[in-house]
């Protein structure tokens, strides 16, 4: 497991740079020696920070963003990506700013958007997207291996003199190397002079530079081209090269919606396509994000809490967030010992999460999200038009988007399948193996709930605050049900279902549930795949694809050679989140915008390939499976 040594008010004399922070990037000195600079073309500076500490770095590159209006003009971004293995908690990390009263107003951001000390990638993103803060957490060199990006400037910082040799030996180089885009810039602020030997033998011309305010001696230079441009995980799972100007999105709930959003902010345009006479997911009048909690610290057990704590940062999501925070209860999914052991493991701050007298959990920032009001929120930022779409085909370079006729009703760059389950799933996603489950909530008039706790309540179900009905009669979410559908008359009422979440809610609480059967229902379909894993990526060309790699199917981990993927270019999908849409929508639409603009991906590479739409297909190929 990788731990994070967690550092408290009291621990603060290990930063050998406090109070004045040298060592940290200096981007003044950036900019002085004209390293700030972007191509006219690129849209995104991107900067790796080794030496992150308590991010005073960051801070002033981001001061410096908003300083200089031409750098930061409104389709430029700023992503700042800072290695962590020393975890400052909240507390220290406000006391160290404290002693920086220029930067107090984007350090407040800063510190309430900080992340608690769990391994993996954690994204935070300022001023509408435009400023964007990547922390690694974890062991450095094992969290660039997973890292899949292109920096522009590096900032190998001072550190303590008995971990030099350890922070820059040739594996560290190797991994700076190909993380590099061609002309990458580097600014060395270290007295270790085995770091420069070894970036010299690499090709890098370092310069001495004269400076004021560095304790240290400072370099800078260029690094040679970069290596071959090589995926850093599975062969088949190797990205596309589509770069598009103008996306369709089919489905325009939590993951199209989230996505457009991420596109917009990367000056993509984007029109969303939405059916409204389909049910589904998106359109219950409230659902519960609540955190799942995950023991083992494999990439998808980071990737997990990671996704939850970048969700309940999101705009959209606070916005939406019905008051009251989370009670989270016992219950037969998770028992008390389990709930217990989490709570002890979790390395959370107080204000993130307590434990009551009674053993449940409180999370303050969590609880229910009033989905009409979030949706509603980002809807008028977008072009949304009612159609359902039957049917793709290629045009060119690009896509046009058929309705159930066969006419033309829209053309575009590239296309994203974000809808739920569909009853005849389009041939493109047919090989994704996805299913629907059939969801049902009870909409309870709020008296009969009365003397339950007023906050929402998750207890293997869930219990809305709250909310206004359709009729202005107060009422609250009981839900929901989560049974595989069967391709029955999934619209009709099951009482049962209804009954069953009583009973629960009575066993986890103790108080007496609603004996009443409800008038008024949400029911819906979510779409699921087989090892319960959201479906992101591009979508391959399934014949030349299952072609491509069949020869996995006679040795997969020593076979040689094997080509690119082949994909249908321009075609992507983003589906599969089941229950939790709030929880993976936000992180996993950035991930998928990186995926297709090559910018840096807010996910672990060995994630990504666990995510990917051809999973399954490659599971199929090496049990000797028939794919189509």
């Amino acid at each position: 497991m990788d731990l994070l040594k967690i550092v408290d008010i009291s621990d603060l004399d290990w930063l050998v740079e406090r109070p004045t922070m040298d060592g940290e990037c200096d981007i003044q000195l950036l900019h002085n020696n004209g390293l700030l600079s972007l191509p006219r073309d690129q849209q995104e500076l991107t900067i790796c920070d080794i030496t992150f500490n308590a991010g005073i770095g960051f801070l002033k590159a981001w001061q410096y963003w908003i300083d200089h209006p031409s750098t930061s003009n409104p389709t430029k971004r700023l992503t700042y990506i800072a290695p962590v293995q020393n975890h400052l908690t909240r507390r220290a990390l406000a006391s160290l700013h404290g002693e920086l009263p220029n930067l107090q107003l984007l350090s407040k951001q800063l510190v309430a958007a900080w992340p608690p000390p769990t391994p993996g990638f954690h994204l935070r993103s300022f001023m509408g997207g435009k400023v964007n803060l990547l922390m690694l957490q974890g062991e450095t060199v094992k969290s660039f291996s997973n890292l899949n990006a292109k920096v522009d400037i590096w900032h190998l910082g001072r550190r303590e003199k008995n971990k030099i040799g350890q922070a820059f030996d040739d594996t560290m180089l190797e991994q700076i190397l190909r993380l590099s885009r061609s002309g990458s810039r580097i600014l060395i602020d270290t007295p270790d002079d085995k770091a420069r030997e070894n970036l010299q033998n690499a090709g890098t011309e370092l310069q001495h530079l004269e400076s004021d305010t560095a304790s240290q001696q400072v370099f800078i230079g260029t690094i040679k081209p970069s290596l071959p441009t090589k995926y850093p995980g599975a062969k088949w799972a190797a990205p596309g090269h589509s770069r598009p100007k103008d996306v369709a999105i089919i489905g325009a709930g939590v993951a199209g919606s989230f996505l457009a959003d991420a596109l917009i902010k990367k000056g993509i345009s984007c029109t969303l396509f939405c059916s409204e006479s389909r049910s589904t997911a998106s359109k219950v009048p409230a659902a519960v994000l609540s955190p799942k909690f995950v023991r083992e610290m494999s990439p998808m057990g980071r990737f997990i809490p990671s996704s939850y704590f970048h969700a309940i940062e999101n705009e959209y999501i606070k916005h939406a967030m019905l008051p009251g925070g989370l009670m989270i209860l016992p219950s037969y999914g998770l028992p008390q010992e389990r709930l217990d052991s989490m709570f002890s493991l979790a390395p959370w701050d107080d204000e993130q999460m307590r434990q009551n007298s009674d053993g449940s959990l409180f999370i303050a920032q969590s609880g229910c999200v009033d989905t009409e009001t979030m949706l509603k929120a980002m809807h008028h930022k977008f072009d949304i038009t009612n159609a359902t779409i039957s049917d793709i085909r290629p045009n060119g370079d690009g896509w046009q988007l058929l309705d159930k006729n066969g006419d033309i009703i829209h053309s575009c760059d590239a296309v994203v399948f974000a809808a739920g389950y569909q009853d005849k799933l389009h041939s493109h996603l047919a090989p994704m193996a996805m299913h629907a489950n059939r969801g049902q909530t009870s909409l309870i008039p709020a008296e009969e709930l009365a003397e339950h706790p007023a906050g929402s309540i998750a207890f293997g179900g869930y219990l809305s605050p709250t909310i206004p009905g359709s009729d202005n009669n107060d009422i609250r979410l009981l839900g929901s049900s989560f049974d595989r559908w069967n391709g029955d008359d999934w619209q009709n009422t099951r009482p049962q279902d209804h009954l069953s979440l009583t009973d629960k809610l009575a066993e986890a609480t103790g108080l007496d549930s609603p004996k009443n059967i409800p008038e008024k229902y949400w029911i819906g379909r979510r779409a699921n795949t087989a090892d319960h894993f959201p479906v992101i990526g591009p979508v391959p060309d399934w014949p030349a694809f299952s072609q491509a790699f069949t020869p996995m199917g006679i040795d997969a981990k020593r076979v040689q050679n094997l080509p690119r993927p082949p994909l249908l270019e321009g075609v992507y999908v983003l589906s599969g989140l089941g229950s939790l849409g709030f929880q993976y929508a936000p992180l996993l639409a950035e991930a998928l915008v990186a995926e297709m603009t090559g910018g840096v991906m807010p996910i672990e590479t060995p994630v990504r390939d666990l995510l990917h739409p051809a999973r399954d297909t490659i599971r199929r190929i090496i049990r000797g499976q028939k794919t189509l």
